[in-house]
């Protein structure tokens, strides 16, 4: 009796897509080449015609594109892990796309909207 050991559409199979994909979005890559915190801000920084994005990459720069995202609400909102999200985010910001915001000079971290925006980013995921 010549089986499949791992039938097609099994949860061995998603299993394995669900590592797969996120390891394929960064290349094998772990680490971001930028220091980025949850709470850190980006803007999309400029339009360049020709350049070619992952979907995932021309998503955020839609996102960031009319006010600046937290790293926490954009792994949210691409259903994808902060670290993996960092890795592309940083891809980004190499590529000239992707800037990160400098926060005012006032700013002291006790801001309760920054805070509320990151637990909400944090829930999400």
């Amino acid at each position: 009796m010549d089986r499949d050991p791992i039938p097609e559409g099994s949860a061995w199979l998603a299993e394995d897509t669900a590592t797969t994909r996120p390891y394929a979005l960064t290349g094998g890559r772990t680490r971001p080449d930028h220091p980025l915190g949850l709470g850190s801000h980006l803007r999309a920084d400029m339009e360049r015609p020709g350049l070619l994005l992952q979907p995932e990459g021309a998503q955020v720069l839609a996102l960031c594109r009319l006010e600046p995202r937290s790293v926490a609400e954009l792994a949210a909102r691409l259903r994808l892990p902060v670290q993996v999200t960092k890795v592309i985010l940083s891809d980004l910001i190499d590529s000239h796309v992707l800037a990160p915001t400098v926060p005012p000079r006032d700013a002291d971290g006790g801001d309760p909207n920054l805070l509320e925006a990151v637990l909400v980013g944090l829930r999400s995921l």
